[in-house]
């Protein structure tokens, strides 16, 4: 993660589509840049992407895997 000059902001750059990662994710709100990130949180599975943002206002326990990245 990048930190910025906006106290509680941070930027996370991913690269690579082949691993899963397992994380409690604190309350958020996420948009992509470019690229796909398939998430999981129990049995539900979301995609979002440039189009399509996550907000959560709950910690989460989720598995995650970018799909799409250039």
């Amino acid at each position: 993660p990048t930190e910025t000059p906006i106290p509680g902001v941070m930027l996370f750059r991913g690269s690579t589509t082949a691993a899963s990662t397992c994380n409690v994710v604190p309350s958020v709100f996420a948009i992509m840049a470019q690229g796909a990130k398939r998430i999981q949180v129990g049995d539900e599975a979301y995609e979002y992407d440039a189009r399509h943002y996550m907000i959560s206002s709950v910690e989460l326990p989720m598995f995650s895997r970018i799909t799409c990245a250039s």
